[in-house]
């Protein structure tokens, strides 16, 4: 009979279970039944807006042309780039936290970090990393961010460099060479899914709006000149009067006959041009909410905001820049874990990557600061680094006796020896101690 286990109220039998038939992968796109693959060996890219027109992903680069999307864009940017950074030594060697930080030191992160930020809006980023021998160790020299457009992903969700010496099969990517920020992929979306598909259309809304708007300010913008002509006038003479009249729209001067009655007509237009402008603001919160997702602003509109709806802005705020900062987080940890595995495969212990707020010192920082050290706590450099953005070249901690950050039982000594003096100073004053009824 074999031997049965019970499984969920169903009787498994164990021996069906063999080592080929749970490790290897069953539900592949080379064996889905609703998909027939592609000619070529990398997948097309599966956003909508692109298949329906028939492009790639370089149509999104004349969305950033825009003021409006480069305006948000940057907006969400700043949430992460206006965050510093710092390398947490976790408990690993010394040496090799110096290392790494040296390398990460030597790098312009803000930069770096700007450029693979654009895998929110196209889906995916990659970037290059160049390595290079020293004494004895393989250390990555540069993280190159490259163009997308340049990258496809495989059947198999492998990153494939389309060369033009293979452009139908794309290079295949060696192991520890390109890292790729992806937003919100996964394996039905290897490409990710880009801010740029979400406002594509009210863009191209947005363009036409300002087009139709542009011509309907150059018709109606400017008064109309009406001219009356005696009954009976002759053509020629009204003709000329007509040319007269024309070139009063570029000299703004105008002489005519007694005869005739020139008069300028005020258009009243407003109504017709609202529509356009209101148009416009429609098709520019559509962005907004695309790229930085609901804002105050788009909720509540012109009638004024409440502390609610304030709250609830900032806490959507704050879960895309939380979303932007784990991508730039994960490029920097996943080269740190390469470093290892090449270097120090065997070391389990390794630094992490972080990106800080910055928030500007207050007095009660320092207090607290002194207030912990007088619980026995004890601070290192880096921490009045991260904690006051000093940087490492700025200040020196002193090792004198007076220093109550580093001597705090001297420093609680004095506080004692100070209270007991004033509280002398008060019973002297008034004949009774603080407090006394």
């Amino acid at each position: 009979m074999g031997r049965y286990r019970k499984f969920q109220n169903n009787m498994v039998r164990t021996s069906s279970f063999t080592s080929r038939s749970i490790s290897a992968e069953i539900a592949t796109r080379k064996t889905a039944w609703n998909d027939w693959g592609t000619t070529f060996s990398f997948l097309p890219n599966p956003s909508e807006t692109l298949r329906a027109m028939g492009k790639d992903i370089s149509e999104y680069k004349y969305l950033l042309e825009d003021s409006h999307v480069n305006g948000c864009l940057s907006s969400r940017k700043a949430g992460v780039l206006g965050q510093s950074w710092s390398l947490d030594r976790n408990n690993c060697l010394q040496r090799q936290y110096e290392i790494i930080k040296s390398i990460f030191d030597g790098w312009p992160i803000i930069e770096i970090s700007n450029e693979m930020l654009n895998a929110c809006f196209f889906g995916y980023q990659p970037a290059e990393t160049l390595w290079e021998k020293v004494l004895g160790l393989v250390l990555p020299k540069a993280l190159v961010p490259k163009d997308p457009d340049w990258f496809r992903f495989s059947d198999t969700n492998e990153l494939r460099y389309m060369s033009k010496t293979n452009m139908t099969q794309g290079e295949e990517i060696p192991p520890y060479k390109f890292i790729v920020a992806r937003y919100r992929a996964s394996y039905e979306r290897p490409y990710g899914r880009p801010l740029g598909s979400c406002v594509y259309w009210p863009v191209k809304f947005r363009h036409a709006g300002i087009k139709f708007w542009t011509m309907f300010t150059e018709r109606f913008g400017m008064p109309w000149i009406k001219a009356s002509y005696p009954l009976g006038s002759q053509l020629p003479r009204v003709q000329e009067m007509i040319d007269i009249l024309d070139k009063t729209i570029q000299d703004g001067i105008v002489a005519y006959p007694t005869e005739f009655n020139v008069e300028a007509l005020k258009m009243n237009d407003t109504a017709s041009s609202d529509i356009f402008k209101n148009y416009v603001e429609e098709m520019n919160k559509e962005i907004s909410i695309g790229i930085l997702g609901q804002t105050l602003t788009t909720e509540v509109g012109e009638t004024g905001g409440a502390y609610a709806l304030g709250k609830v802005h900032a806490t959507i705020r704050d879960d895309i820049v939380a979303e932007d900062k784990a991508i730039i987080e994960g490029i920097f940890n996943t080269l740190i874990s390469w470093i290892y595995e090449i270097n120090w495969p065997t070391a389990d212990i390794r630094p992490k990557f972080k990106l800080i707020e910055a928030s500007a010192p207050t007095e009660s920082d320092g207090k607290l600061a002194v207030y912990l050290k007088q619980a026995g706590v004890k601070f290192t450099k880096e921490y009045f680094q991260k904690r006051f953005n000093l940087a490492d070249t700025e200040f020196d901690i002193s090792a004198g006796d007076n220093n109550p950050l580093l001597n705090p039982e001297k420093d609680l000594e004095n506080s004692v020896n100070s209270s007991v003096e004033d509280l002398t100073h008060e019973t002297r004053d008034t004949g009774k101690p603080t407090g006394g009824k």
